[in-house]
């Protein structure tokens, strides 16, 4: 019986974790991590979320305007969606509103090792 139930608490104890091992490599990045467009300086930070929690999220614009919001992750390790939701402009930042509305939509997220790829209208890449 101890046995069992020691079994039991390993296998669930893996359940809808991202850390499962499940088809990941060595050089495996957490899609909850900071994530740097390729050929630009524009940043996503996701450390501290997790999936099928609604979090408050910031988007902080090149002409210094934040908007805020909430994100969702839906998904697992190498697929998903990420909804960017509710989002308003935080008065006095940046030079007026700058249409935080705009950024309310699901994104598809890809995740492969070293890479992410985000898509909706245009695909972009993440490293």
């Amino acid at each position: 019986m101890k046995l069992l139930i020691i079994a039991l608490a390993i296998v669930l104890s893996g359940c809808g974790s991202e850390w499962s091992g499940e088809g990941k490599t060595a050089n495996w990045k957490s899609l909850f991590s900071i994530w740097v467009q390729n050929d630009t300086t524009d940043v996503r930070n996701f450390t501290g979320f997790g999936y099928d929690i609604e979090a408050k999220y910031f988007s902080h614009l090149p002409d210094g305007a934040v908007c805020e919001g909430t994100i969702l992750f839906e998904g697992r390790l190498r697929t998903g969606t990420i909804t960017f939701n509710n989002n308003t402009w935080v008065i006095n930042t940046g030079p007026g509103d700058p249409n935080c509305n705009a950024l309310n939509k699901v994104i598809t997220y890809v995740l492969d090792d070293q890479a992410l790829t985000l898509i909706t209208d245009v695909e972009t890449h993440w490293h």
